[in-house]
């Protein structure tokens, strides 16, 4: 379960080429009740077959730098609000 939200998405743009935009990735940071800190990566960019929507669960540190790369949870097609659920559920 979430203890507090240190970040709530904040958000990191993509530029493509010639300074277009290509996409965003929504930065949320909380620390759960087990004192543990994640990072949730809400994705979105790209096109065609090179095209990412998902969002994913990482462990990171007090600052927010990711520390584990394995995925802690998260799924394509998912928004923040839907990962926030999930591990409230938890």
């Amino acid at each position: 379960m979430i203890e507090k939200f240190i970040k709530f998405k904040e958000p990191v743009i993509f530029g493509g080429r010639d300074g277009a935009e290509d996409g965003i990735v929504f930065r949320t940071q909380v620390v759960m009740t087990d004192g543990r800190n994640l990072l949730i990566s809400d994705a979105q960019h790209g096109k065609g077959i090179y095209a990412v929507d998902e969002t994913l669960v990482f462990q990171c540190d007090d600052e927010g730098e990711v520390t584990d790369w394995t995925e802690v949870t998260g799924g394509r097609f998912a928004r923040t609000e839907d990962i926030i659920k999930l591990l409230n559920e938890s």
